[in-house]
């Protein structure tokens, strides 16, 4: 069975402006996630971000396929709060497999994101953090909190959000996955 690692958010205090928080709002989307890969033969677990993180991503790597995604949402630099919107899958630039893997999910994102040309993916370079494991690691950050449409569309999206995440899991991992 594959297996999908999803680390979430885990520190409170990441408000969003018209309620709630981000570990709730990513958590929501996340149970979507895990819901709609139920019968692709995903076995889909939550890692929590800790020192224990890396332990569990080289556990990851023993045999089976497995995709390791970072899920959260971010905000503008202050010079630009508010005025920012997009969806960016990062992935390290060295890896090849984890480009393909970003481009699969950005193509997903751009399905539901009310203006597709603003979600699609981003290399980091090696002096940002992401780990040093060897499982395809993605870290998408889905809208910007600080902009009202792009947190009004991730709250109000969360079921969507998840379901074309997990089509793309699927996809990368090579498993069926009901599109409906």
């Amino acid at each position: 069975m594959a297996k999908l690692y999803l680390s979430l958010p885990s520190q409170p205090g990441e408000e969003y402006p018209n309620g709630g928080e981000e570990q709730y709002w990513i958590g929501k989307i996340a149970d979507s996630l895990e819901a709609a890969l139920s019968d692709s033969g995903v076995k889909p677990f939550r890692i929590p971000a800790s020192p224990e993180e890396n332990r569990l991503i080289q556990a990851a790597n023993q045999g089976e396929s497995c995709l390791y995604l970072t899920l959260c949402s971010q905000t503008a630099p202050p010079d630009t709060a508010g005025q920012r919107k997009g969806s960016d899958v990062c992935y390290r630039e060295q890896s090849a497999s984890e480009k393909a893997a970003a481009e699969l999910f950005a193509a997903r994102l751009k399905e539901i994101y009310p203006q597709p040309e603003l979600a699609g993916t981003r290399p980091l370079s090696d002096t940002e953090p992401m780990g040093e494991q060897e499982p395809p690691m993605l870290f998408i950050k889905l809208a910007y909190r600080d902009n009202p449409q792009d947190e009004a569309w991730l709250v109000n999206s969360t079921w969507e959000i998840g379901e074309k995440l997990a089509q793309a899991a699927a996809e990368v991992l090579g498993l069926p996955i009901d599109h409906a």
